[in-house]
Order: structure tokens, then sequence, then C-alpha cells
């Protein structure tokens, strides 16, 4: 990348990479889409504006006391209870039966105590909005020094009346525990596996 500003880890929205190496005549062009909106928490002025947040006994905020890329990520917390705090993106893009999918999110776990949970899923459902299932990572660092990936590669779309929607879930979840983390650098596209960059 030429530009100093797009090698500091700037996430780009719903942006088209195209790598043009040498020699430029080998090799087979690829496309790398990122269908997730503000997949970084970047945008600072409707923080979280692509998101629906359900903040049951806790907060869902963007936050820029840790990032794995640019400066801001969301921050999940719950304080008290046993339901679940959550981020969701229902995704504008439709998939069509056979689409291999595959996701990923960097999270930091934050004085989470015991059974709590931070977990992504993907939701699957039908063109008539009917909910198919879903697919679920989950980890729970024990001691938070970094941020880890979860990952969820080569899961084959299979919408009943042939296209789809995908949604991307986040949840703190588990027991009466309490805690916060932090979500950073999402990415979903059509591939059997998670790109490395």
């Amino acid at each position: 990348l030429h530009s100093e500003y797009l090698r500091s880890g700037t996430r780009i929205n719903a942006a088209r990479l195209s790598l043009l190496c040498q020699p430029f005549a080998v090799g087979t062009a690829e496309t790398l889409e990122n269908y997730i909106n503000d997949p970084s928490f970047e945008i600072a002025g409707s923080a979280l504006a692509d998101w629906t947040k359900t903040d049951s006994t806790g907060t869902n905020v963007r936050s820029t006391a840790r990032s794995k890329y640019g400066t801001a990520s969301a921050r999940t917390t719950r304080s008290a209870g046993t339901a679940d705090q959550e981020l969701t993106q229902l995704l504008t893009t439709a998939f069509t039966n056979g689409d291999v999918i595959s996701a990923s999110v960097w999270v930091y776990a934050e004085a989470l105590t015991a059974n709590m949970v931070a977990r992504m899923r993907l939701l699957f459902y039908n063109s008539a909005g009917s909910f198919l299932g879903s697919s679920t990572v989950q980890a729970q660092p024990a001691t938070p020094t970094a941020f880890v990936q979860l990952k969820i590669a080569g899961y084959t779309m299979t919408a009943t009346a042939g296209t789809g929607t995908v949604g991307v879930n986040l949840q703190l979840t588990g027991g009466t525990g309490t805690g916060s983390v932090f979500w950073d650098g999402l990415g979903l596209g059509k591939s059997s596996t998670i790109p490395v960059a």
C-alpha cells in the first residue's frame, strides 16, 4: 500500500482488495470481500450504528481502551444477572445455497468470572426471514494477555428457499458471572478458510 495511513492497521469498510504482484502475467486474480459493516468499530460519530445491541444487564459501547486494529473496538460488559449481552449485525448481502462462508473476530477477555464465555455465532435465515440455524465458536481465556481470534471456517450455506441471509452475533454469556470483553477486526467472506493478510 502506497499511502502511509493505509499501512497502520486501518480497516476499510465494505471494500474490495486487488493484489497486483510481479510478474503481473502469472497467477489468478482473486477478490476478497468483507461483508461486515464497521468491522473494527472505527466509526465514532454513530458508534455501533450497524449493530443491534442487547443491553440486558450491562452495556455495549464503542471503546478506545483497547484495540487490535486502528484505535477502537467494541466493549461488551455484564455487571449482574444471567441475561446474555449481545451485538448482532444482519448482513445486507444475500447468500445462496452452497455458498461457503468463513468468519472471524478478535476478542480480549477482561476480568471474566467463572463460567463466562465470549462467543461468536453465525445466524442463518431463508429468504422469508425464517431462522434456519447457527454455527458457534467460543473462547474463555483464563488470563487475558492479548487478543485471541475466534474462527468459523468453511461453513456451507443451506437456505431452503435457494437464497438467504447471514447474521453475525457476538455474545458475552454464562451463568451468573460478570466481566467484559473487547471485540475487534471482524471478517466474513465467501471462502473456505480465514484470509490471512
